[in-house]
């Protein structure tokens, strides 16, 4: 290679060096130069991801507002609704308290007033890193505040404080959950059968003109009996309760069917169905000697909550004798052959959930600045003296100016704010 060849590569060097000097420099301005618009990008960003609203009954989280304390005390930072979908930035070494907005409807649970509402109702809120780490988890979120705004509909707020400072260059998933305790449906079945085999879920309710021992009720493995010993020619009577799951007459094809018998000529038996707004039907008196079917069609779109099991005189003026119903059994069928049974429990009514991500710590950048520059400046000074004044060259010297003045760079970049 010609000395003329060699200078003209060692020019690119030069050139590669200053072009890397250059660049870097004008990378680092442009880190460092304040932003017009003031945005720490570095901050977590929470972004909603979903949200169940409202529910067949109108009820759910209506809003969550995300609230910081960088002043001491909480502030509210963005108002959100089950519409919107934005996200936006959040101070990462700040606690986050979350305030959620939820409506409950009075009607369906059944609550008499704003404070026994609040025995219907639980949020409860969990946070996972992306690793599927729990970082935190609280159930039964706090209740703060509640509104009668529109019957039946009332608003609660509740708040939790999520209890944990995010970490930077994580992911996170917030899940709020809101729950309502109320009927419904919980599975289907073909049909209600109670075989009088024993006397399960039948128990005394109401009697008319009867000591205690004046009447009774017990099955011998096959059939129920109930009794009554009357001794007065007012009208004397025992009834006894039926409970059983509700179930819905959705499709209007639901009907009660009971087998029994009078013991006598002096004794009546009647059922009356009742359902869950308080209403009833009834067979009235019936006074079959022998085995008889006797049946309710239920009403349309009611719902089937409890049947009552009359034991009567007949007629009122009957003062002696022991005088006894038998039932054989008690049905509930509907015409599509399969019934919908109601219960009462914890019903996930809505669910917001909302992912936040925060990125890499700023400090970090700025310590790798200084770090560098901090081995940059002795180094160059290692490589210009190493070898003596005998290995001193223009190149050498050129080199050593690149790196020192890089270094320098690094460092200030890392220090400046």
């Amino acid at each position: 290679m010609s000395n003329e060849q060699k200078s003209f590569t060692m020019d690119k060097k030069k050139v590669l060096a200053l072009l890397i000097l250059f660049l870097t420099i004008s990378l680092i301005v442009i880190y460092r130069t304040p932003r017009v618009e003031a945005t720490n990008t570095t901050n977590p960003k929470f972004v909603l991801a979903s949200w169940d609203y409202p529910d067949e009954y109108g009820q759910g989280i209506l809003q969550i507002q995300v609230e910081e304390n960088s002043t001491g005390s909480w502030e509210p930072v963005e108002l959100r609704d089950h519409s919107k979908s934005q996200d936006y930035e959040w101070n990462a070494s700040l606690f986050i308290r979350l305030r959620i907005w939820t409506w409950l409807n009075n009607s369906v649970v059944g609550a008499v007033d704003l404070d026994d509402g609040e025995n219907y109702q639980r949020l409860n809120a969990t946070v996972t890193a992306i690793n599927g780490t729990t970082v935190f988890n609280q159930q039964n979120l706090t209740f703060f505040v509640s509104y009668d705004t529109e019957n039946p509909m009332w608003l609660y707020q509740h708040y939790v404080v999520l209890d944990f400072l995010p970490d930077y260059n994580q992911i996170y998933t917030a899940t709020v959950t809101y729950e309502v305790f109320h009927e419904s449906a919980s599975g289907y079945g073909s049909s209600y059968l109670h075989t009088c085999s024993d006397t399960n879920n039948m128990t005394y309710s109401s009697d008319g003109g009867l000591d205690p021992t004046d009447y009774g009720i017990g099955s011998n493995g096959s059939v129920v009996e109930a009794w009554i010993v009357p001794d007065s020619v007012a009208d004397e009577y025992v009834i006894y309760k039926l409970e059983f799951t509700n179930i819905a007459n959705t499709d209007g094809d639901v009907n009660v069917t009971a087998r029994y018998r009078v013991e006598d000529g002096f004794t009546a038996f009647r059922f009356d169905l009742y359902y869950d707004d308080a209403t009833s039907e009834s067979t009235g008196i019936q006074t079959s000697q022998t085995w008889t079917n006797v049946t309710i069609d239920a009403e349309n779109g009611k719902t089937l909550d409890y049947i009552l099991l009359r034991c009567d005189d007949n007629p009122n003026t009957v003062t002696s004798g022991n005088r006894s119903i038998y039932i054989d059994f008690i049905e509930i069928t509907s015409e599509t052959g399969s019934l919908t049974y109601l219960v009462d429990d914890w019903n996930e009514v809505s669910i917001a959930t909302l992912y936040f991500r925060v990125s890499f710590h700023p400090w970090g950048f700025d310590t790798a600045l200084i770090i560098l520059g901090l081995c940059m400046i002795p180094a160059s000074t290692i490589y210009l003296v190493f070898g003596g004044r005998k290995n001193l060259s223009s190149d050498k010297v050129f080199y050593f100016l690149i790196a020192f003045i890089l270094g320098w760079g690094l460092v200030i970049a890392g220090i400046l704010p």
